[in-house]
């Protein structure tokens, strides 16, 4: 037991660092951005919001599927994170 609760933490750590780098990554990426690259940006977010069709009462189907793409890339960024750190 005291070995999955230390498996677990050991987990969880790895995310709180993941979510920090991903944070400091996403804050030095829109430091340096210009104003065509935030409008751009901007656009897309928008575009997403339309596609996701919560304009038209919503399409909560198309907003689940973009959760999933996100949150697999995140897991993506761990799984690389934990292997660099030997975990799996």
């Amino acid at each position: 037991m005291e070995l999955l609760k230390s498996a677990v933490l050991e987990y969880l750590q790895g995310y709180v660092l993941a979510n920090e780098f991903l944070q400091i990554e996403r804050m030095e990426r829109l430091a340096r951005m210009t104003l065509d690259e935030s409008a751009t940006v901007y656009d897309q977010l928008c575009e997403i919001w339309y596609q996701s069709g919560r304009k038209a009462g919503g399409n909560l189907d198309a907003l689940d599927e973009l959760k999933i793409r996100a949150h697999l890339a995140q897991r993506r960024v761990f799984d690389l994170y934990a292997k660099s750190r030997g975990l799996v």
